[in-house]
Protein backbone atom coordinates (compact mmCIF):
# COMPACT_ATOMS: atom_id res chain seq x y z
CA UNK A 1 0.00 0.00 0.00
CA UNK A 2 2.58 2.22 0.78
CA UNK A 3 4.46 1.53 -2.23
CA UNK A 4 1.29 2.63 -4.45
CA UNK A 5 1.07 5.79 -2.37
CA UNK A 6 4.44 6.68 -2.75
CA UNK A 7 4.90 6.38 -6.98
CA UNK A 8 1.66 8.19 -7.13
CA UNK A 9 3.02 10.83 -4.90
CA UNK A 10 6.39 11.15 -6.87
CA UNK A 11 4.27 10.95 -10.57
CA UNK A 12 2.06 13.77 -9.41
CA UNK A 13 5.06 15.54 -8.36
CA UNK A 14 6.93 14.79 -11.49
CA UNK A 15 3.28 16.52 -13.35
CA UNK A 16 4.00 19.52 -11.61
CA UNK A 17 7.66 19.56 -12.07
CA UNK A 18 6.98 19.16 -15.66
CA UNK A 19 4.13 21.76 -16.27
CA UNK A 20 5.60 24.48 -14.06
CA UNK A 21 8.69 24.22 -16.29
CA UNK A 22 6.96 24.31 -19.87
CA UNK A 23 5.48 27.51 -17.96
CA UNK A 24 8.21 28.90 -17.67
CA UNK A 25 10.05 28.07 -20.78
CA UNK A 26 7.22 28.56 -22.91
CA UNK A 27 6.74 32.39 -23.13
CA UNK A 28 10.81 32.55 -23.22
CA UNK A 29 11.15 30.77 -26.44
CA UNK A 30 7.78 31.97 -28.33
CA UNK A 31 8.44 34.65 -30.77
CA UNK A 32 7.91 37.82 -30.24
CA UNK A 33 6.50 40.37 -32.91
CA UNK A 34 7.75 43.19 -31.72
CA UNK A 35 11.01 42.38 -32.26
CA UNK A 36 10.00 41.91 -36.20
CA UNK A 37 8.94 45.62 -36.13
CA UNK A 38 11.19 47.81 -38.44
CA UNK A 39 12.89 50.51 -36.22
CA UNK A 40 12.09 53.30 -38.76
CA UNK A 41 8.57 54.88 -37.94
CA UNK A 42 5.90 54.95 -40.53
CA UNK A 43 3.17 56.95 -40.84
CA UNK A 44 -0.42 55.96 -39.97
CA UNK A 45 -2.87 55.16 -42.48
CA UNK A 46 -6.49 56.59 -41.67
CA UNK A 47 -7.96 56.30 -45.07
CA UNK A 48 -6.40 54.34 -47.52
CA UNK A 49 -7.75 55.65 -51.02
CA UNK A 50 -5.88 58.94 -49.98
CA UNK A 51 -2.61 56.46 -50.48
CA UNK A 52 -0.19 56.44 -53.34
CA UNK A 53 -0.58 59.81 -54.66
CA UNK A 54 2.25 61.43 -57.09
CA UNK A 55 3.11 64.82 -57.83
CA UNK A 56 4.48 66.03 -61.20
CA UNK A 57 8.03 64.72 -60.48
CA UNK A 58 6.45 60.91 -59.35
CA UNK A 59 7.31 61.66 -55.75
CA UNK A 60 5.02 60.72 -53.55
CA UNK A 61 3.26 63.51 -51.69
CA UNK A 62 1.26 62.60 -48.15
CA UNK A 63 -2.18 63.55 -48.61
CA UNK A 64 -3.42 61.82 -45.31
CA UNK A 65 -6.01 63.37 -42.97
CA UNK A 66 -4.12 64.30 -39.87
CA UNK A 67 -5.88 62.79 -36.80
CA UNK A 68 -8.42 64.88 -35.18
CA UNK A 69 -8.62 65.81 -31.30
CA UNK A 70 -11.03 64.77 -28.79
CA UNK A 71 -12.32 68.15 -27.69
CA UNK A 72 -16.01 66.60 -29.40
CA UNK A 73 -15.74 63.49 -26.85
CA UNK A 74 -14.59 66.11 -24.14
CA UNK A 75 -18.28 68.16 -24.99
CA UNK A 76 -20.49 65.27 -24.96
CA UNK A 77 -19.49 64.22 -21.66
CA UNK A 78 -20.19 67.07 -20.09
CA UNK A 79 -23.63 67.86 -21.36
CA UNK A 80 -24.22 64.22 -20.91
CA UNK A 81 -23.04 64.55 -17.46
CA UNK A 82 -25.19 67.97 -17.05
CA UNK A 83 -28.09 65.60 -18.16
CA UNK A 84 -27.77 62.58 -16.12
CA UNK A 85 -27.26 65.27 -12.74
CA UNK A 86 -30.33 67.13 -13.46
CA UNK A 87 -32.24 64.42 -11.72
CA UNK A 88 -29.80 65.19 -8.49
CA UNK A 89 -31.53 68.62 -7.93
CA UNK A 90 -35.19 67.96 -9.19
CA UNK A 91 -37.74 68.57 -6.47
CA UNK A 92 -38.79 65.56 -4.55
CA UNK A 93 -42.71 67.13 -3.71
CA UNK A 94 -43.17 67.89 -7.09
CA UNK A 95 -46.05 65.98 -8.68
CA UNK A 96 -47.52 65.29 -12.16
CA UNK A 97 -49.93 67.85 -11.60
CA UNK A 98 -47.50 70.71 -11.72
Amino acid sequence: MMQIMKSKMLARSLSRALVAAALLIGPATSVRPAFARDQEKEHEVYDARLEGYADDKKQPIDVTIPGASSGLTWVLLVVFGVVGLVGLFKDAKRTHLD
